[in-house]
């Protein structure tokens, strides 16, 4: 959710993020998603665009909960 608040305001991821995770609950639903539909449930977040994007990419590259990065360098290099 730090992605998605950055130039939004907390009020606004909040009233995005629970239709959102009832959705995508697991990182594998966000990977076998596709953009546009992750847009659909992001459409009203500043930047959704560029954020729907990069929330896409960062699923493909771990693909895996048990991947994800656990060190502040390796999350930023996401």
């Amino acid at each position: 959710m730090v992605l998605l608040s950055a130039q939004d305001s907390d009020n606004n991821i909040n009233k995005i993020s629970h239709a959102f995770f009832d959705r995508y609950p697991t990182l594998n639903s966000i990977v076998t998603s596709n953009i546009q539909e992750l847009s659909s449930y992001l459409s009203t977040v500043t930047n959704y665009q560029n954020k729907t994007k990069w929330i896409h990419e960062i699923a493909l590259s771990i693909q895996n909960e048990t991947l994800i990065p656990l060190n502040m360098k390796d999350l930023l290099n996401l």
